[in-house]
């Protein structure tokens, strides 16, 4: 694909190149790579949650459904509130550190485990309405070995090629991830990090890029007020102040408070 804008002489003529700049990011065969990694990583992000969607069917209270859903949401619910809790800790943490590569794993820690929150919430509400309307079984008890196996199989191979790419976090939904629709950019439903971005082996060697301490919050959400922040609670460190274009919320990338580590 080839694109070539030209100068075009009227009153129309920056909306004309802008346009046509916009076609020309089409030739890039880099965007086609990008969409492959894409559809990649949601096949991994599909057969990580049908795994565990099914791993909760077979394991969890299988004789009742609808209580096993109603258990479940809860467990959601309380993991949630936990993760929260626990997020801006670990972003100052990462701050304080002195070997920082290590919050590498907590990072993707952090975002397995808000993985099992989305598919608790998810599998609930799905189930309870299923129960309320009468489409949900009488009970999972008698489901075949077989089953369990391909439920494990599909959620360890899923998470392991995510694991491998260094895309973990793009494992979470709501209630982990939200966006509001009257944030820029427009038509962002569908955005990336970037190719450049899944870097799985290079990032162990590096430290974690940190945010100032407003930016962070700003990231992932926080409300932030400079009167109650302490140097204790908010440790800025040099290399924030080198990543300040770190701190746009996207959806897969962004996370709570100091780094912008933690989705």
């Amino acid at each position: 694909l080839g694109f070539q804008c030209q100068s075009v002489p009227s009153t129309r003529a920056m909306e004309a190149n802008h346009d046509c700049a916009l076609w020309q990011t089409l030739g890039h065969w880099t965007v086609y790579v990008e969409w492959f990694v894409a559809l990649v990583v949601a096949a991994a992000v599909a057969s990580a949650w049908r795994g565990a969607w099914l791993l909760l069917d077979a394991q969890l209270w299988p004789q009742r459904p609808s209580a096993s859903a109603a258990l479940g949401l809860g467990w959601g619910v309380v993991l949630f509130g936990i993760l929260g809790f626990a997020q801006p800790c670990l972003a100052s943490a990462v701050g304080r550190a002195r070997h920082k590569q290590i919050f590498w794993l907590v990072d993707a820690i952090y975002s397995y485990l808000g993985f099992w929150c989305c598919v608790l919430v998810w599998r609930g509400v799905w189930q309870l309405w299923d129960g309320a309307l009468g489409l949900a079984p009488v009970s999972n008890e008698d489901l075949a070995p077989g089953f369990v196996r391909g439920a494990w199989l599909s959620h360890c191979v899923g998470v392991a090629l995510l694991l491998a790419a260094g895309a973990m976090r793009s494992l979470n939904a709501p209630p982990t991830l939200i966006l509001a629709d009257n944030l820029p950019p427009m038509f962002g439903a569908r955005s990336t990090s970037g190719l450049s971005a899944f870097r799985p082996l290079l990032r162990l060697q590096e430290r974690p890029p940190l945010l100032p301490c407003r930016q962070w919050h700003e990231a992932v959400g926080l409300p932030y007020h400079a009167q109650d922040a302490s140097p204790q609670a908010c440790e800025v460190t040099p290399e924030a102040n080198n990543c300040a274009s770190l701190g746009s919320p996207n959806f897969g990338g962004a996370s709570p408070s100091i780094s912008n580590l933690a989705n």
